[in-house]
């Protein structure tokens, strides 16, 4: 019930890119645009090429590297890790239970109301 509240409401919000940035899924096209930003857009942006050409192996190699360096926002991590799930990748066990964040959704008459926490913000 309050899962198909919430859904139709994800997808009825799916315009707002700072609703999107905050779940770390915004679609590889998306991501691979910001690639002007620098690192690690620009390596978003390699990767979404590598699937488009059909290798898939560069494409999670790319990912996985992401996933793997120090030094990145949450959000860069867990947009890494949501190409990876798509692409049928688990995290190792010691990664698995990592918590990049939490956000927190309350339905309001007027929209969603948002609260997000990062540990590096």
């Amino acid at each position: 019930m309050f899962t198909d509240w919430l859904r139709k409401k994800k997808q009825a919000d799916s315009g707002t890119d700072i609703r999107d940035a905050l779940f770390g899924d915004k679609s590889f096209a998306e991501v691979a645009q910001a690639s002007a930003a620098g690192e690690p857009w620009q390596s978003f942006a390699a990767a979404k090429k590598a699937l488009d050409q059909g290798d898939r192996n560069t494409c999670i190699a790319t990912l996985t590297d992401i996933a793997g360096r120090g030094g990145l926002e949450s959000r860069h991590y867990v947009q890494a890790w949501h190409f990876l799930r798509a692409l049928g990748v688990a995290p190792a066990k010691e990664k698995e239970k990592e918590v990049y964040g939490v956000i927190v959704e309350v339905g309001l008459q007027g929209g969603l109301d948002i609260i997000a926490a990062y540990p590096d913000v």
